[in-house]
């Protein structure tokens, strides 16, 4: 029972060790797929930031940065059309001038922007003019382009008040030596979230912009969720979400009839209305490990690192049973078979066991025995255990010595001729002690000295020792 024990308690201490680390080793997995996947949308938002600056900058060189004239964007339609063509994140491409006038060409991308815009069928692009009259009277021109960049139609101009030179956009692009964003915002028109590059052309006064939708970024994020119940958010130091798995949940309608950027507990997420409030609390990068729902959730939030741009961070969570589901398998495969080899183990250690335990529990036996003065039947047990074999043969040498130790002293004490008793007493010993001879010497005690007086040799008896 102790060896079966020591095998159970040590089989133990090694699986639970085994499944401590084994666990260790799956958060570590399941951070390193966090910080894949926020250096996979790190990458793509900066792509696409890189992308739409070259576009407003090589914009700003050609004569629409160069002419103060609200008409020189109209004579390169075809540069414009083919920068929104090539970059369906591009939702507009518009021209602020130091008067107030503007520019602006949109994409027909969608039913819902015809839909708002009122735009014919044939129409593939939208035009908006802003022209200031020497009065300081402002109205807007909209216009109708199809592929070709064939007039449509155009709507009748009516005043408006709007004034590009106010717009954060503008202001920013003056305040800045090189193309910059905003931060993302709700788009009147199209209501999607995005965000404004801007940029000031060489001529003084005239800024280029374009506005970029972050629909594509969100539906990315859907190819990143790993399993079904996983969530994954980007968003602002303030907390409004800019991305998510499901776009439609971004924007909300509020009381008024007005449209806003939802906040994180407004996406009709459980987990993430969870954790909202934490997060408003402290706001860093760092590792999750929570329970909710009665189910583990890993997760991470990381700041993404956009050079020279927004500072946005991405949030990551998952039920640890689907994110890890083949790390858990393996790790549990593993305890189970840590297990199985532990119980096949145990009859083996337990018959090693008996093996050793019988022959000592036999000798414990053969020493009561001996304990008892009793040497009538000789040790009879061999063992497979060297050390336990040569105590069986040391413990039948003991009794058997004794045994005939005690004969000898039954016998000596029964005889009476003293030549024959010093014969008996040399043969015994020489078979007590296995050896090949023996000599029993007399001490003459008046003269101090020892002299041999009976030697035995194999089977000869020696009486006459005077020469030795």
């Amino acid at each position: 029972s102790l060896f079966i024990s020591l095998v159970i308690v040590f089989g133990g201490i090694l699986s639970w060790q085994n499944y401590n680390k084994t666990s260790e080793i799956l958060i570590a997995s399941g951070d390193q797929v966090f910080d894949q996947i926020n250096t996979e949308i790190t990458l793509e938002i900066g792509s696409l930031r890189r992308s739409v600056k070259q576009i407003v900058s090589f914009i700003a060189q050609t004569p629409i940065g160069q002419i103060n004239s609200v008409l020189a964007p109209t004579q390169s339609l075809k540069l414009l059309s083919s920068a929104l063509a090539n970059d369906t994140n591009l939702s507009a491409i518009q021209v602020g001038y130091p008067n107030g006038d503007y520019f602006i060409i949109r994409p027909v991308s969608s039913q819902d922007v015809r839909n708002t815009f009122k735009a014919p069928e044939r129409s593939t692009y939208i035009i908006d003019i802003i022209n200031t009259d020497k009065q300081g009277q402002r109205s807007l021109l909209r216009q109708f382009y199809d592929d070709e960049l064939t007039e449509v139609s155009r709507n009748v101009a009516t005043p408006t008040a709007y004034d590009p030179r106010i717009r954060p956009w503008y202001k920013l692009a003056l305040a800045n030596d090189h193309p910059i964003s905003t931060q993302p915002y709700l788009f009147h028109f199209s209501r999607k979230i995005g965000l404004t590059i801007t940029t000031h052309a060489p001529h003084p006064g005239i800024v280029i912009s374009a506005d970029v939708t972050l629909d594509q970024l969100s539906s990315t994020l859907q190819h990143r969720n790993s399993t079904p119940s996983s969530e994954i958010v980007v968003f602002q130091k303030n907390g409004d979400p800019v991305l998510y798995t499901d776009i439609n949940r971004l924007i909300i309608k509020t009381s008024d009839g007005n449209f806003k950027m939802a906040k994180l507990a407004e996406l009709d997420s459980d987990v993430l209305t969870f954790l909202s409030t934490d997060l408003q609390l402290e706001l860093a990068s760092q590792s999750l490990n929570f329970s909710f729902n009665d189910q583990t959730w890993l997760g991470a939030i990381r700041e993404m690192h956009i050079p020279g741009g927004n500072s946005f961070f991405v949030l990551m969570v998952s039920p640890e049973k689907e994110l890890l589901s083949s790390a858990i398998k393996i790790r549990d495969q593993s305890l189970l078979m840590t297990i199985i080899i532990i119980l096949l183990t145990i009859p083996i250690v337990w018959l090693f066991a008996r093996k050793v335990s019988n022959p000592l529990r036999h000798l414990a036996t053969e020493a009561t025995l001996i304990s008892n003065f009793d040497f009538s039947s000789p040790v009879k047990m061999h063992s497979m255990i060297t050390e336990v074999e040569e105590l069986s043969t040391a413990m039948s040498m003991m009794k058997r010595t004794i045994s005939q130790f005690l004969s000898l002293i039954h016998s000596l004490a029964g005889e009476q001729n003293f030549d024959t008793l010093l014969q008996r007493i040399t043969q015994q010993t020489m078979q007590i002690s296995e050896a090949d001879g023996a000599v029993t010497y007399l001490f003459e005690e008046k003269e101090n000295t020892l002299e041999p007086r009976f030697m035995h040799i194999g089977t000869q008896d020696i009486t006459n020792l005077n020469d030795i």
